[in-house]
């Protein structure tokens, strides 16, 4: 009777129950509940090719890690989550309308 692939097999459990461990307790109680969706979005500034953004602020039990502001069929600009404001600069152009939109992501990975 060979132990070896055994013994591994237990390793590697091992190793997989450790690395759960350290995650956050957000992921570990299997937080999957969004937080609460950016309120009150409002344009603070404009020129040329940056729009100024402010917003109020989501919440949520297990803490906002980070907003993101996007835009149809354009890239997403990720800010802290301790920020309620923020200029977008991603590929604006003078004379072109765009629709933005900010959500949140919570520390569990769940967005708004």
């Amino acid at each position: 009777m060979t132990r070896g692939p055994r013994l591994f097999l237990a390793r590697v459990a091992a190793l997989i129950l450790i690395t759960l461990a350290g995650q956050s307790t957000a992921y570990a109680a299997g937080d999957r509940t969004a937080p609460t969706t950016p309120t009150n979005l409002r344009v603070t500034g404009v020129t040329a090719y940056t729009v100024s953004l402010a917003w109020d602020a989501s919440r949520d039990k297990s803490g906002i890690a980070s907003y993101s502001i996007c835009c149809a069929n354009m890239s997403s600009q990720v800010v802290s989550g301790s920020a309620t404001s923020a200029a977008y600069t991603s590929g604006l152009e003078p004379g072109r309308s765009f629709t933005l939109f900010v959500v949140a992501k919570d520390n569990a990975g769940n967005y708004s």
